[in-house]
């Protein structure tokens, strides 16, 4: 009888110990996978000068409505040409 009881409660407890185990060897193994990942990229890091980027503005640039935009020529007037504006306004 007590040998049924320590099969049983043997064969109750393996499977939530065994989970457990699997669960702390993935997390150990995330672990260094991720430390081993931030080091390579620590040490792959390159830092290179940032050149600016120069758009070319549409439309007339004294214009008070001009959108400074590559794609509008201005908030009035949008495909407009800026030569004769009714709405033009200089700054």
């Amino acid at each position: 009888m007590w040998l049924e009881v320590l099969v049983v409660l043997g064969l109750g407890l393996t499977p939530p110990v065994l989970s457990l185990w699997y669960a702390r060897k993935a997390q150990r193994e995330f672990h260094d996978r991720s430390t081993s990942v931030r080091e390579t990229v620590r040490s792959r890091r390159v830092v290179s000068p940032v050149e600016p980027v120069r758009l070319e503005i549409l439309g007339d640039r004294s214009c008070r409505y001009n959108a400074r935009s590559p794609y509008i020529r201005c908030a009035v007037n949008p495909e407009g040409p800026c030569q004769g504006c009714r709405h033009y306004e200089k700054q």
